[in-house]
């Protein structure tokens, strides 16, 4: 029996996260980029589990970060792709 096949969706958002984090992955130690994906994937994974399981504290966070907001511009624009390519 094969293992089942991850669904689109969960392929969409693995190549997205490769995609956000090419550069990095590229000026790293092979060595390492596999755990810096593992890494990248948890603080992500934390981010969303805390807005769908507390949604009041995580807008507190979101309060924290909104006072650097001019800060994340790069990022912003990475959030954007990210979310381009796995859920539009």
């Amino acid at each position: 029996m094969s293992e089942p096949q991850p669904d689109e969706a969960w392929q969409r958002y693995g190549r997205a996260l490769i995609a956000a984090m090419r550069d990095v992955i590229e000026e790293a130690d092979e060595r390492h980029r596999e755990l810096l994906l593992e890494t990248a994937d948890f603080w992500l994974g934390l981010g969303l589990v805390m807005g769908l399981r507390r949604p009041d504290e995580a807008v507190t966070l979101l309060g924290v970060m909104e006072a650097h907001a001019d800060e994340h511009a790069e990022l912003l624009a990475d959030a954007d792709d990210l979310l381009a390519n796995v859920v539009r």
